[in-house]
């Protein structure tokens, strides 16, 4: 899963993307959607907002577990990109 190696996409949403992928296509969540435009962007703020979410969209404690530990393996980004894979983030 990703961009080709000849791709043009740059950044964390692909944009300029010419190899026509989307990497955030399959979320693993679909029916649970999350807004953090226009909220409190610390990163402990957004793990509280997507655990939430996904309690109240059914999912079990073990994968919540799942998420808050994959989610908090990287840097910032790689919290942002982790929420994408899971819910539709708006």
């Amino acid at each position: 899963m990703g961009h080709d190696s000849n791709c043009k996409a740059t950044g964390s949403y692909g944009e300029g993307c010419t190899c026509g992928k989307d990497v955030f296509k399959e979320v693993r969540f679909p029916h649970i959607k999350v807004k953090l435009v226009g909220r409190d962007g610390n990163a402990f703020n957004i793990l509280g907002i997507m655990r939430d979410a996904l309690k109240e969209g059914g999912v079990s404690k073990k994968e919540i577990d799942e998420f808050i530990k994959d989610a908090m393996s990287g840097d910032y980004d790689h919290l942002l990109q982790t929420c994408m894979k899971w819910v539709k983030v708006s």
